[in-house]
């Protein structure tokens, strides 16, 4: 391989696809990254298994060839490298990178081992504008579990009606539910429910792109694909059944309340104060047209805080893992947030006020 690249180019897909590399890989050329021409693009490529990256970038090609290399060693090097471009040329198994007034050689290995995966996007895939899909996702991966006793809740439910995308995640505690309304779904992926992991959608949301993703499914290798600019990331689904979670959102409530939701988190991030030392408990009531807010701390004290709003029902006392509330209200965009509670051991259901896709429950703690 002889090839000339942007610089600038070149780091960002490296950083791209370094994300998929096998930290502690059991074999060793999973702490590569693939390198190989095609045509008048350099393709690149990293997996750990589970995951993988399939990415590109304009090259001036002199000689077609490939090669595998060290991830952590190209990462940290080509980013002090002087001049706008860089020189690649392979020989052997040794890649030889130059560019002004600079010159590494990395060993690397032969790639007749490394991994195979989808590099191109499947046909006929459901097209959803990004910004949109990551909007959506960042209210709903922070309810995945990170408990891998129970590998279902570790990924996000995903079911795919005719016209529209539904999400699902719980960790036993607490559930966010959000649904993505699309032009039109593949016959094939109509009725499915898949169980996404939730590392590549961490991974996914992490990315600024701007365009349309493109969402499909490998069945015959078992791996839901995504293609965004150019670039393919697959991932294998997690096997086994979603709990319903339907059996457990309360279909009526016996107290609503519309609260102003960044005041409301003030108020909890003041009692957590104290909460911290109480098993991160902290106690809310609802009185007439009042939202109380209080903790106490057996060793330093106690906070309490009154909200005036628009009550309807009974009044309650619940108490909550302040966490919990800090993680909901910090995704609610609109401002006003809706609570509906039935009792003090019932799930208690939040709500945007101005986005009716989306749910969130959560488990009161029991007194």
């Amino acid at each position: 391989m002889d090839i000339q690249i942007v610089k600038s180019e070149f780091i960002k897909a490296i950083n791209l696809v370094s994300r998929f590399v096998s930290a502690r890989a059991q074999i060793p050329i999973l702490g590569n990254v693939y390198l190989g021409t095609d045509k008048s693009r350099l393709g690149i490529r990293a997996t750990n298994l589970e995951m993988s990256v399939s990415t590109h970038i304009g090259a001036k090609v002199k000689k077609q060839g490939e090669i595998a290399i060290p991830a952590r060693i190209v990462n940290e090097l080509i980013g002090n490298f002087s001049g706008e471009t860089l020189n690649l040329l392979v020989k052997g198994e040794s890649a030889v990178l130059e560019s002004e007034g600079g010159r590494a050689t990395i060993s690397g290995v032969n790639v007749i081992d490394f991994p195979s995966f989808p590099t191109e996007i499947l046909a006929k895939g459901v097209l959803i504008a990004f910004d949109e899909f990551s909007k959506v996702m960042g209210k709903t991966l922070f309810s995945v579990s990170n408990d891998d006793s129970r590998p279902v809740l570790t990924g996000i439910e995903t079911n795919f009606g005719d016209s529209e995308i539904n999400f699902c995640a719980s960790d036993g505690f607490r559930l966010s539910r959000n649904k993505i309304s699309v032009s039109a779904i593949d016959k094939k992926l109509v009725g499915k429910s898949l169980i996404i992991p939730r590392g590549l959608i961490g991974e996914l949301i992490r990315m600024k792109e701007k365009g349309n993703l493109i969402v499909n499914y490998d069945n015959e290798d078992n791996l839901l694909l995504f293609g965004l600019e150019g670039t393919i990331f697959s991932t294998r689904l997690i096997e086994g059944n979603y709990p319903d979670v339907g059996a457990i959102i309360p279909k009526s409530s016996d107290t609503r309340l519309k609260v102003d939701g960044e005041e409301l988190l003030k108020n909890i991030r003041a009692a957590a104060v104290f909460a911290r030392d109480a098993a991160n408990v902290l106690t809310m009531s609802v009185g007439e047209n009042v939202l109380e807010v209080s903790s106490v701390s057996p060793q330093y004290g106690e906070q309490k805080s009154v909200l005036e709003v628009n009550v309807e029902g009974r009044a309650q006392t619940v108490l909550f893992n302040y966490k919990y509330l800090e993680d909901i209200l910090n995704v609610i965009e609109s401002g006003q947030v809706i609570i509906e509670l039935v009792n003090d051991t019932s799930p208690v259901v939040f709500r945007d006020a101005t986005d009716d896709n989306f749910l969130h429950l959560i488990m009161p703690v029991k007194s």
